[in-house]
């Protein structure tokens, strides 16, 4: 360490413990001479308590009251047994109005919109008990009219569209489109007559006289504007569904005839196992072109 240094710490070491200076002399000697006067103290006391003679400290009284010692207008209870009951009453809380009608009082409007909402309340009570019947009532049995396209059109209109489907792929049996309707008497159906269902209204549906153009043909007569057979031209009347159901049947059919006759299994096996590798082998190493001979070759 440098001499500085040394200064340094012995310096701050004897600042630490500075026993020796003024200040430290000057309290020595005061604590010493408090010590000196306690015990001097002490024994005057013990002197003269043994020859009979008191030097208590009394306190002295001051004038007014001591805060720190006694309670301010402290009123202690008298001695004895008495009855408290009387001292346990609830406080009461004066009432005072709360709402604007206990402060000014009920007005006249506020009467008569109470009257009108009791009368409502009434009203709709009664209301209630007397549509209570109506609504517990059993519903009638719905009557919907007659099909505006009677049973015949149907028919021929089944007969044109699916007369000549085949039954199954590879079959020629056709379908049968007879009516066996002479077997069971068939009930006749009374068509309700709707003015609105009208040719140029309703398509696809046609009246059942035809329909004769207003100019003659050039062979004297009249020409028809449509066939006596009304074909439907867009089915709007949801009238051919059964289209969509022997579509499905034929589909379904021609599954399982094509899944009923699957081709036999070939249990023809090649196993190709590939020679392994030689640990002699070193992989080529790919030598770059020389770029003449790229341009040479590819002029060439």
């Amino acid at each position: 360490m440098d001499e500085d240094e040394k200064e340094m710490l012995s310096g701050a070491r004897a600042r630490l413990a500075n026993t020796r200076g003024k200040k430290a002399k000057r309290k020595a000697r005061e604590k010493q001479l408090e010590e000196a006067r306690r015990l001097a103290s002490l024994q005057k006391r013990r002197e003269l308590k043994a020859a009979g003679i008191d030097t208590r400290q009394r306190k002295r009284r001051r004038k007014g009251m001591d805060y720190n010692s006694e309670i301010p207008f402290e009123k202690r209870p008298p001695p004895g047994f008495y009855d408290v009951a009387d001292e346990d009453r609830p406080v009461e809380q004066p009432q005072f109005p709360t709402t604007i009608e206990e402060v000014e009082g009920k007005r006249r409007v506020d009467n008569i919109e109470a009257q009108l909402r009791e009368q409502d309340i009434a009203k709709n009570k009664l209301a209630q008990r007397q549509d209570a019947p109506e609504a517990v009532r059993k519903r009638s049995k719905l009557m919907l009219p007659a099909p505006q396209i009677p049973d015949h059109e149907l028919e021929e209109i089944a007969s044109d569209l699916l007369g000549n489907e085949e039954l199954a792929e590879g079959s020629g049996a056709t379908r049968v489109t007879s009516d066996f309707s002479g077997v069971t008497p068939k009930k006749k159906e009374i068509q309700t007559p709707n003015p609105i269902a009208t040719p140029s209204a309703t398509p696809g549906v046609t009246g059942l006289t035809p329909r004769i153009g207003m100019t003659p043909s050039r062979d004297g007569g009249y020409s028809f504007g449509m066939t006596p057979k009304g074909t439907p031209l867009r089915d709007e009347l949801h009238i051919n569904d059964d289209m969509d159901i022997h579509d499905s049947a034929k589909l379904e059919q021609r599954m399982r005839t094509g899944l009923g006759s699957p081709p036999q299994p070939k249990n023809e096996y090649q196993i190709v196992i590939q020679p392994p590798p030689e640990d002699n082998e070193e992989p080529e190493e790919k030598i770059e072109e020389d770029m003449s001979d790229k341009i040479a070759r590819q002029k060439g």
